[in-house]
This record gives structure tokens, C-alpha cells and sequence, in this order.
């Protein structure tokens, strides 16, 4: 057999390799095909190797298993020539479909060459492009990561807003915490400003009524003044006018002017015990004074004798009480309208014993308007009049008396030509109490 033939095991084609075919790995990188010489010269030898379970191979060294193939072809149809001996080619037929099988086989290698290669070439592509994406994506990857640390930044930095943010936002929420406090707090103050106004104009309405009454006060206090100040006047004028009554000496009566000039003229002497009725200028009844009389030395009280002043009781018409007093012995003669007394008997009434010495007695009217000094009524008429008061109610059934009276004297007034503001009056109340008398 020529150097450059090999004969293969069967069972080394059939059993699969790492490429996925039933041939050796080296089969086609180092034999090829023979040529159809060399076929014709070991045709023999290829004889011997069939029929003991052997295959041909050669070494490739025209090219791939395209080559390889054709040659196997032209051997095939070396046989068919003229002239080739008829047991060459029995003997060539068992190798011919061994041949045939082989060269099937030698095709699916050849796909399978090239479909690992195309796959090779795939894989190397993916290398490249594997290697260049590699390197794609470490450029990514550095820019990622200068991203990622660049996003680091960013996520500190906005964690470091964010706090920021949260610390911005608790403060607004504070400073409006404390924004709603003071708008509560105005509020309030608001409240409290408006209340006060209220208060403030309700105090001045209140001044200005008070201004008012004050003002009214001071005007009535003004008129109160003026009237008081003119009533002053007039009681000045009337003080002027009227008259007053005192005792002098033994027990006599004296009129006196506005001025304290005495009328000597009008004085009244008396002796014993005596009534004194003082009326004022409008008429009024102020007091009756019963006035005992004693001996200068203060004994034979009550005789019709006597001169000096002893016991007085005083009937004060007003408070409807006795005031009592006792100057016996101590020659004072104080028997006037005027003065206030301080009893030395409070709640105390005169002795009818001591009274009974008025009866018979005189009684004198005096008047503030006039300083005549006139006799007035009985003691018996004028202490039945004090002790049956009735609560002094109109007297119906003597007003006819003292109007005939008062019609009396307003004509002997005319008759003797007296001319005062009095006489008028004196027709003017005798037609009133006329009037009023019929109605009783």
C-alpha cells in the first residue's frame, strides 16, 4: 500500500466527534482523494481493505472537501472506462457504496465545515463585536459610573434640597403656626380694639350725657343759685321790710325795723301773764307763747302783779310739740318771734294749774308784715283751738264769721281812706273763701 494511504476502522468513522460528524477530526485537514492513477495502482489493496472492514483516506492537499469529493467522483467514474478489467470493478463495487456512503458523508462534513465555520465566523464576530461591546460597555460602564456618581451627587445634593425642602417646610409651617397665632392674636386684638371703641363710645356717649346733666345740673344749679340769690334779695328786701317784736325791761313789747331800730311809739307794756301768737310774712301761724310772769326776785309767779319774765312755754306750731324754759329770778325778758329753743322738758305739756292764770289774761298778735302790735282772741279760745286740732282741717262753720269780719274791716279801710297792697287782698280772699265756704 503507498505511504500516502490509510486505512481507517469503520468504527472510527461511525462514532461521532466534537464537530458532529462520523469522521476524524484530522480527516480532512491532512488527506485527500487519490487520483485515478493511483486509484487503479491500489485498487487492490482498496479490495482487501473492504472486505476486511476498512476505508480509504488519503492526505488534503488540493484544497477543501470540494476537491476531495471531484476526486472521489473521478474515481468512480474510472471504473466505467474501457479496457477496466470486469473483476476490478466486482471487486470495486462493495467499495464503490462505502465509497458512495463516504462521499455522503464527506458532503455533510463539508456543510458541517462550513456551517462551523459560518458559525466560527460568527462567534468571531460576536468576539469582535462581544470585544467591542465589552469595551462599549466599560465605556458605559465609566460613564455610568460617572453618572452613577454624578447621580450620587445629585441624590446627596437632593437629599441635602430635600432636607433642605423639609427644614424650609417645617419653618413655613412654624412661621405659619406662628403666622396663624398672630392672625388669632390680631384677631383677638381686633376684638379687644373693637369692644374697647364700643366701651370708649359708650363711655363718651355716656360723658356727653353726663356733659348733659352736668350741664342741665349746672344750669338748674345756676338758676337754683340765681332764684336763691333773688330770693335772698327779696328776703334781704322783706328783712328790710318786715318787723320783728321783743321784750325790754319789765314786760314790754316793742317792734323793730329791718335795721333793729326800735318804734317806741308802737311799744306795748303789759303786766301778768300773757299770749303772744307770731305770724310770719306769708301769714303763717309759727308759734304760740304763753309767758309767766314772777317778781324780780323770782317769786309771786303768776300774779297779775308780777313784771318779770319767770316760765314760758312755747307752742312750736310746725313739729306740733312744747318747748319750756325758766328764767325766774334772773331778770331776763326775752319774749320775741325769733330765736330757737333747746327744752328743758322734752315731751312735756304745761301744768293746767299753771295755765290757769292766762284766763282773763291779755294776748297779743304780732306781724311780720306790720309793726302794730294788736290784741288777738281770749286765752280760752286760743287753747281750745290749740287742743281740739281735728287735724286742724278748714273750720266750714266760722268762715262765714271771719269773711263778714274781713268784709268789715276792708270797709272802714275805705271809710277812713287806708291805702295798702293789703286791702285789695282782702276783697280778692273774702270772694275766694266765699267760693269755698259754699262748697261745704
Amino acid at each position: 500500500m503507498p505511504r500516502n494511504w490509510v486505512l481507517l476502522a469503520t468504527a472510527a468513522v461511525v462514532q461521532p466527534h466534537e464537530f458532529g460528524t462520523k469522521l476524524p477530526a484530522n480527516f480532512i485537514n491532512f488527506y485527500e482523494p487519490l487520483s485515478q492513477e493511483e486509484l487503479a495502482a491500489d485498487l487492490k489493496h482498496l479490495k482487501d481493505g473492504a472486505e476486511n472492514g476498512f476505508m480509504l483516506a488519503m492526505p488534503r492537499s488540493l484544497g477543501r472537501l470540494g476537491l476531495t469529493h471531484k476526486s472521489l467522483l473521478d474515481g468512480g467514474s474510472f471504473l466505467d472506462l474501457p479496457g477496466v478489467p470486469g473483476w476490478i470493478q466486482h471487486a470495486a463495487q462493495p467499495f464503490m457504496t462505502q465509497l458512495r456512503e463516504f462521499m455522503q458523508l464527506l458532503d455533510w462534513d463539508k456543510q458541517h465545515e462550513e456551517s462551523q465555520e459560518d458559525s466560527w465566523r460568527r462567534v468571531e464576530e460576536l468576539r469582535r463585536s462581544g470585544k467591542m461591546n465589552q469595551e462599549s460597555i466599560q465605556a458605559d460602564l465609566s460613564r455610568l459610573e460617572k453618572e452613577k456618581e454624578e447621580l450620587d451627587k445629585e441624590h446627596e445634593q437632593l437629599k441635602e434640597n430635600l432636607k433642605e425642602s423639609r427644614q424650609k417646610e417645617a419653618d413655613l409651617k412654624a412661621a405659619r403656626g406662628r403666622l396663624e397665632e398672630t392672625e388669632r392674636e390680631e384677631r383677638e386684638a381686633r376684638k379687644k380694639l373693637e369692644a374697647e371703641r364700643r366701651r370708649l363710645e359708650e363711655t363718651e356717649r355716656q360723658e356727653r350725657e353726663a356733659r348733659k346733666k352736668l350741664e342741665a345740673e349746672r344750669r338748674r344749679l345756676e338758676e337754683q343759685a340765681r332764684q336763691e340769690r333773688e330770693a335772698r334779695e327779696r328776703l334781704e328786701a322783706e328783712r328790710r321790710r318786715s318787723w320783728s317784736f321783743s321784750a325790754r325791761g319789765d314786760p314790754i313789747i316793742c317792734p323793730e325795723n329791718g335795721n333793729g331800730e326800735i318804734v317806741h311809739d308802737l311799744c306795748v307794756e303789759y303786766k301778768g301773764p300773757a299770749t303772744v301768737m307770731c305770724f310770719d310774712r306769708l301769714g303763717k301761724l309759727q308759734s304760740l307763747d304763753f309767758v309767766g310772769v314772777c317778781d324780780e326776785d323770782g317769786q309771786n309767779c303768776q300774779s297779775p302783779d308780777a313784771v318779770w319774765v319767770g316760765e314760758q312755754w312755747r307752742f312750736d306750731v310746725s313739729s306740733r310739740q312744747f318747748l319750756y324754759r325758766n328764767v325766774a329770778g334772773q331778770k331776763i325778758a326775752d319774749v320775741s318771734c325769733g330765736g330757737n329753743w333747746t327744752s328743758e322738758a322734752p315731751s312735756s305739756t304745761p301744768d293746767p294749774k299753771w295755765l290757769d292764770a292766762f284766763n282773763g289774761g291779755r294776748s297779743f298778735i304780732l306781724h311780720a308784715r306790720q309793726p302794730r302790735i294788736t290784741d288777738g282772741p281770749s286765752f280760752d279760745f286760743i287753747w281750745r283751738a290749740l287742743m281740739d286740732q281735728r287735724d286742724w282741717d278748714f273750720d266750714s262753720d266760722h268762715i262765714g264769721q271771719w269773711i263778714n269780719a274781713m268784709l268789715m274791716a276792708h270797709g272802714f279801710a275805705k271809710e277812713v281812706g287806708f291805702v295798702h297792697e293789703t286791702v285789695p287782698l282782702m276783697a280778692q280772699y273774702a270772694v275766694f273763701y266765699g267760693l269755698v265756704a259754699s262748697r261745704k
